[in-house]
C-alpha cells in the first residue's frame, strides 16, 4: 500500500485526484486530505433538496458532488478526510475499510464503532465520521470524514435532511447527533497533529509507503468537471407535464423517483437519494425508460436491482414505481 497527504484544500481538485487514483493507479492507496468549507453531496443527490443553498452562497461555502453514494456532508479545515483505494472483488463493504480508522483512533483511547449503514460513532451514539463507497471495475473507493474541530453550527445550518430521515434516527437535527473528536482528545491540539498520528499508524501497521501527489492533465479535466454547473446541478430529464414523484425511506437509505409519463409509457425517469450502489444508476433508469409502468416487472426480470441501489430488491423497486 502507498499513502499520501494532500496539502491543497481545494475540494474540486482533491476529489479529482481521488478519482484519478481510483481509475488510473494500480497500487492500493491510502490518502488524507482536507477541504475548505464545502458541502459534499452523494452522486445520486439533488443539491437543492439537501442543502440550504441561500445559506451556502451567503457564507461562501462551496457546493461539491462526489462520485460515491450516500448523503450530504459538511467539510471545513476542522475535518480530516481519508480515502482507501484498493482492489476489491466483493460488494459494498464498510467494515473492512473502517477497521483501520477505528483501530487508529482506538490507539488514542477513543472507542468507535461502525453504526447503521456507514457511520463511525462514539459509545454515546454521536457520530464523528460518515463513510461512502463506489466501485469501478475491480477497484473500490472508500472514503470518510473525521470530525476533529469542525464548526458544528455551520454543519447544522447548511444541511437539510428530510424529516423522514430525522424521524428514523430519532433525532431533532443534524447537529444534535455529531461530535468533535477534539473534546475527547485534549492532548491533540490540531488536525495537523492528528494527521501525523494517522500517517504514522498506516506506516507502522499497514506497511504503507509514502508517494508523491500525482500530476496529470486528466486531473485538471476532472477538476474542471467537478466545479461545472452540469456536474453540480445535472438535468434530471423530467420535461413532461405529467410527472409522478414517489419517495420512501428504507433501512439502506432514502430513494426518490421522479417518473415522467407520456401516455402510459415512462418518457423519463430519475432515481435519486442517499443510497449506495456498485453501478451507475443511469443504467437502471435507461432500462426502464420507454416501458409501460405495467411492464416494469418484465423489464427488471434480468436486472440485479441491488447493484444499483444497494439493499433494494426488485419487488421493492416495482412497488415504489408502480
Amino acid at each position: 500500500m502507498r499513502y499520501l497527504v494532500l496539502r491543497t484544500t481545494d475540494p474540486y481538485l482533491n476529489l479529482a485526484i481521488e478519482e484519478y487514483l481510483l481509475t488510473y493507479c494500480e497500487d492500493d492507496v491510502f490518502m488524507l486530505w482536507q477541504n475548505e468549507p464545502s458541502v459534499v453531496v452523494g452522486i445520486n443527490q439533488n443539491i437543492r433538496a439537501e442543502v440550504d443553498t441561500d445559506a451556502l452562497f451567503r457564507l461562501g461555502v462551496k457546493p461539491v458532488r462526489r462520485i460515491t453514494g450516500g448523503g450530504a456532508v459538511y467539510h471545513d479545515p476542522g475535518n480530516i478526510n481519508y480515502s482507501f483505494i484498493a482492489r476489491s472483488g466483493g460488494g459494498i463493504d464498510f467494515a473492512t475499510f473502517s477497521a483501520p480508522i477505528i483501530a487508529a483512533i482506538g490507539s488514542l483511547g477513543v472507542h468507535l464503532t461502525l453504526s447503521g449503514r456507514n457511520d463511525l460513532c462514539l459509545p454515546d451514539g454521536r457520530k464523528v465520521s460518515g463513510n461512502a463507497q463506489c466501485k469501478r471495475a475491480d477497484r473500490v473507493l472508500h472514503h470518510g470524514t473525521l470530525l476533529f474541530d469542525t464548526d458544528l453550527s455551520a454543519l447544522g445550518g447548511l444541511l437539510t435532511p428530510s424529516p423522514e430521515k430525522l424521524v428514523t434516527k430519532a433525532i431533532k437535527s443534524t447537529a444534535s447527533r455529531v461530535a468533535n473528536l477534539k473534546e475527547l482528545l485534549p492532548d491533540i491540539r490540531s488536525t495537523d497533529e492528528l494527521i501525523t498520528i494517522i500517517e504514522k499508524y498506516v506506516r507502522d501497521n499497514l506497511g504503507a509507503v509514502e508517494m508523491a501527489p500525482p500530476t496529470d492533465e486528466i486531473i485538471d479535466k476532472l477538476r474542471a468537471r467537478n466545479c461545472s454547473p452540469e456536474w453540480l446541478y445535472p438535468s434530471q430529464g423530467i420535461s413532461s407535464s405529467v410527472t409522478i414523484t414517489k419517495a420512501k425511506r428504507y433501512p439502506f437509505g432514502s430513494v426518490r423517483a421522479e417518473i415522467s409519463l407520456s401516455g402510459e409509457r415512462v418518457s423519463a425517469l430519475h432515481i435519486g437519494g442517499d443510497f449506495f450502489g456498485e453501478c451507475d444508476i443511469s443504467e437502471l433508469t435507461d432500462a426502464l425508460t420507454g416501458r409501460r409502468l405495467s411492464e416494469l416487472e418484465d423489464a427488471l426480470k434480468n436486472i440485479d436491482v441491488g447493484k444499483y441501489v444497494y439493499g433494494m430488491t426488485r419487488e421493492e423497486l416495482i412497488e415504489l414505481l408502480s
